[in-house]
């Protein structure tokens, strides 16, 4: 079985466009907060894209323009995520439960800086303090039952 799963994590300080992206878009939209700063955490920039595959692994982080969909990279890299499963997980392999690996697995899959370390973390949501509540009302990825 293969699936996508989209969400959007708003920008603490972009408050004024949350009704805009819920408005936009049928997928959740998360509003972070000055508590959770998901995108410091992540060393991101407004704009960038996180795609990982069904088992949780991050496979590519693109920044501004690589994310935007009319460039050729993002939808290369959307579509090699599913249909090439570039991690080789597997079905069976495919976890509803968040774990967090260790310093060490972290520095054998990202190299030893503490960006990429954070960058490969699974389950980014589940990582902080308070669970993110979507916005616009649409369940979470991992709030759908499972067929």
């Amino acid at each position: 079985k293969r699936d996508i799963s989209f969400f959007i994590v708003n920008h603490a300080r972009g408050e004024a466009s949350v009704n805009e992206l819920t408005r936009r878009v049928s997928f959740p939209v998360y509003q972070d907060d000055n508590t959770s700063m998901i995108q410091q955490t992540l060393n991101a920039s407004i704009d960038d894209l996180f795609l990982y595959d069904r088992c949780g692994t991050l496979v590519y982080h693109l920044r501004k323009p690589e994310s935007l969909v009319s460039h050729g990279t993002m939808q290369s890299n959307l579509l090699t995520t599913y249909l090439n499963n570039p991690c080789k997980c597997t079905d069976k392999f495919k976890s509803k439960v968040s774990t967090k690996p260790t310093l060490y697995q972290l520095q054998r899959q990202a190299g030893s800086s503490p960006s990429s370390i954070i960058r490969r973390r699974r389950h980014v949501l589940n990582h902080f303090g308070t669970p993110l509540v979507s916005t616009n009302n649409v369940p979470s990825p991992n709030d759908r039952p499972s067929d």
